[in-house]
């Protein structure tokens, strides 16, 4: 697809923690319908930084890289990806035709969500990236995913270990240390698509619902059977909903 196409739709997906842009690889057929851009973060992928960083910073680079692109734009995130993209949008609006929020939050963390992430930090210097990663995503991913598909488990543990342990404690400490988004949520006036994960013990349905609350017009769906990564988890759906939703507001 050609990128200096007035007519071409972009969709730009920001991974979560702690992962990098493979995350996205079973998203690969939607490029009959997109053009599709994996940014990786600060302290993920080709970006491992051992330097401090902060949400800002991130949501800084991302942009940097996407600036120069022609036609329609739209921005998704997932997560701690989801972080970024908000504060891309509180300053650059008006650059993107639309955006996907996946599985994540506006407000910022609370007191007892700061100490987890502190502990985080501690089981990682303690433990090691392996124990870390291994209770993470045991944690992170439905039952379901866990039984049907074990080997999705070890294919984002794998991805992880690109990381280094330094990038991964910056971007636990970047996202500590996040501004709230959510007075940002009513200003939002481009289509919005938010995506849940009907097991998702992170950011559960109610918190998505409630999200979806605040974004005039948005389209709320939440995936069967998936857990904290639901476009990884089930990938059929969040494909069949996210070319409804081109369909509805790009065709």
């Amino acid at each position: 697809m050609e990128e200096n196409q007035s007519n071409t739709i972009h969709l730009i997906l920001i991974h979560g923690f702690p992962l990098n842009q493979k995350m996205w690889s079973l998203q690969s057929p939607l490029q009959e319908k997109v053009n599709l851009i994996f940014p990786d973060l600060p302290g993920s992928g080709q970006k491992s930084e051992k330097s401090l960083f902060t949400l800002e910073f991130m949501a800084e680079e991302v942009m940097d890289e996407i600036k120069a692109l022609k036609g329609r734009k739209i921005l998704g995130g997932l997560s701690m990806g989801g972080y970024v993209a908000l504060r891309i949008l509180a300053k650059h609006q008006e650059f993107f035709d639309g955006l996907v929020l996946m599985n994540t939050r506006a407000s910022a963390d609370t007191n007892p969500v700061k100490a987890n992430r502190h502990l985080a930090i501690r089981s990682l210097l303690e433990n090691g990236m392996d124990t870390f990663l291994e209770n993470f995503f045991r944690n992170a991913l439905s039952s379901t995913t866990l039984r049907t598909s074990p080997e999705k488990l070890d294919f984002l543990k794998k991805i992880a270990l690109e990381q280094n342990q330094e990038g991964l404690i910056s971007q636990i400490l970047a996202m500590q240390g996040r501004p709230d988004s959510s007075d940002l949520l009513s200003q939002i006036s481009i289509p919005s698509l938010i995506v849940g994960g009907e097991f998702d013990p992170i950011t559960p349905p109610a918190e998505m619902h409630s999200l979806a609350g605040m974004v005039q017009g948005s389209r709320l769906e939440i995936l069967p059977g998936a857990g904290h990564y639901s476009p990884f988890e089930n990938p059929d759906g969040f494909h069949q909903i996210l070319l409804s939703f081109l369909k509805d507001n790009f065709s």
